[in-house]
């Protein structure tokens, strides 16, 4: 299917419960008050997970990630530069800023709990898709933290700011793999014979992520 559901599910991986939100959407991005998500679906939206609507924020972006402190919103969005850069702007709010301009398309995948780093993946034609870490402080300046002749994307950091998890076909498919943060070094694999979509619990005791037949796992 090429669109989505919000939905809940218990921990035997049993639906219970359907956010009635209009439209479809994709790559939620759960908010620190734990009653909204960020969502995309033909723009940005922020849908209630109890009242079961949603308000659209931004008419272009897409791969929203909040702040967080809930404050701010992180999305990219194909505009000036022909491209896709990184933008933020107050979840309240209507005025965009450019965080960061590349000549290749970027895409942001998380942003640490302490506030310090923005990690994205970058495409390049030649590469693949690399992740990369954006400082927040002055000057901005990225430093590449997964940049092999494999793919690596959708990376997540843990909630004590000391792993990062993400997806790499370096094996021939994708799987999913541990490493330390920020520095690298300690990897590890996760899954075993395909994996993806990698997702820290609260408390980063565990991680969770899609088996190649599209089966929700959890390792602790």
């Amino acid at each position: 299917s090429g669109g989505g559901r919000l939905v809940w599910i218990d921990r035997n991986g049993q639906q219970v419960g359907v956010v009635n939100a209009p439209g479809e959407f994709h790559n939620p991005a759960l908010m620190s008050d734990g009653q909204r998500v960020l969502v995309d679906g033909n723009g940005v939206w922020a849908a209630d997970l109890y009242r079961g609507t949603a308000t659209r924020l931004v008419q272009d972006g897409s791969m929203p990630i909040p702040s967080p402190d809930g404050t701010m919103l992180l999305f990219n969005a194909v505009r000036e530069s022909g491209i896709a850069d990184l933008y933020v702007r107050a979840i309240d709010g209507t005025n965009d800023e450019l965080l960061f301009h590349s000549t290749e398309n970027v895409l942001p995948n998380d942003w640490t709990r302490d506030g310090q780093f923005i990690v994205y993946v970058s495409r390049n034609p030649e590469r693949g898709r690399d992740i990369w870490l954006l400082p927040m402080q002055a000057p901005r300046t990225p430093v590449p933290f997964a940049r092999g002749r494999a793919n690596e994307i959708q990376a997540q950091v843990s909630p004590d700011g000391k792993w990062i998890a993400y997806a790499s076909d370096e094996s021939g498919a994708y799987e999913v793999y541990v490493e330390a943060f920020p520095k690298g070094g300690s990897k590890r694999a996760v899954s075993s014979g395909g994996g993806a979509k990698p997702q820290w619990r609260a408390d980063g005791r565990e991680l969770f992520y899609l088996s190649v037949d599209r089966l929700l796992m959890a390792a602790p």
